[in-house]
């Protein structure tokens, strides 16, 4: 009775087994076909783990984006209060037509000095070619365009080849269209002795720069035979009233007038700007510039062309609004 008993114990002790076993078996099966090996209590863990990676990582994808955001308007800020000059220092010429310059390079030293110490970001040029110095203007374009004070300075050889002839003249209804081969007026001399107008200069300027523009002509306006030469245009049309607005430009001679290479534009502007504290009024620059000059007993006058509309050009100040300002504030 006993050994009977035992042995219903035993077998229904095994039959628990192969139970337990068949259900592990099962949950072990379905475990591999669902490519799960972790036990539900693992699986809950790990998806808990996740969750919480999620939401952290959320949180700092909003932070980069904030701070990305922050970082843009940053620099935004500096593209908006850039300041940059080409000087173009032409010394040097390899046509027996023009000779070298010996005071164009300390021209071009005091030119950069003055700009320098305002923060302009210098693109500095020697003996330029026509060529040369239109792939330098290109350059500004994609490096500065939206700067917002733009100087272009020269100090070389200058020429005026202006003349009239009906002939090269065709007339559209309001009388302003002109042949492309029509000599005129004010050119700057590359150093192989190319012409470059300043007409296209100033065009290139205004078309591929999207602020203030200042241009100073350190260089002769005299005939010297350059009218028999030609100059081919590249722009013809007349340059829109906006953009006639945001360009000024200072000759450093009058016209028909031989520039000085001793006693430049560009050195007596040095003086004037040191004596000044480092700063000027843009359209005082000619009346002082020409106060000097004629002071020292020097025969050169310069000339300022600027289109005013209210104060546009009266308020600036030269080479930086910004730096006069502090310096009156006594913190610059």
């Amino acid at each position: 009775s006993w050994v009977k008993s035992q042995r219903v114990i035993v077998q229904t002790s095994l039959a628990d087994m192969g139970k337990t076993t068949e259900f592990l078996s099962r949950q072990l099966n379905r475990f591999r076909r669902t490519g799960d090996s972790e036990s539900p209590l693992s699986r809950e863990k790990s998806t808990l783990r996740r969750s919480m990676k999620q939401k952290k990582n959320k949180t700092v994808t909003k932070g980069n984006l904030e701070k990305n955001r922050n970082l843009q308007n940053s620099v935004s800020d500096v593209i908006k209060s850039i300041r940059v000059a080409l000087i173009v220092q032409n010394a040097e010429y390899i046509t027996p037509e023009y000779n070298d310059l010996f005071g164009v390079k300390d021209d071009g030293v005091k030119m950069k000095e003055m700009l320098s110490k305002h923060g302009y970001q210098i693109e500095f040029v020697q003996n330029a070619t026509v060529g040369d110095i239109f792939q330098n203007i290109q350059k500004l374009r994609k490096k500065f365009q939206k700067a917002v004070t733009v100087h272009f300075h020269f100090s070389g050889h200058g020429v005026d080849n202006a003349q009239f002839d009906p002939k090269t003249f065709t007339r559209d209804k309001d009388g302003k269209k002109m042949e492309t081969s029509a000599p005129y007026g004010d050119c700057i001399v590359g150093s192989k002795g190319k012409l470059y107008s300043v007409h296209d200069l100033k065009h290139e300027l205004v078309g591929c720069l999207t602020g203030k523009i200042v241009v100073t002509l350190d260089c002769c306006r005299d005939k010297r035979g350059a009218s028999k030469r030609v100059v081919t245009l590249s722009h013809k049309k007349e340059m829109s009233t906006s953009d006639e607005e945001r360009i000024l430009v200072i000759q450093g001679t009058s016209d028909l007038h031989s520039a000085s290479d001793a006693n430049s534009f560009t050195k007596e502007l040095h003086k004037v700007y040191i004596e000044e504290g480092n700063a000027l009024a843009i359209l005082d620059i000619s009346k002082k510039v020409n106060k000097s000059w004629n002071e020292r007993g020097i025969n050169q006058r310069c000339k300022s062309d600027a289109v005013e509309v209210g104060s546009s050009w009266s308020d600036f100040i030269w080479p930086t609004p910004s730096t006069f300002k502090d310096d009156q504030d006594g913190t610059g």
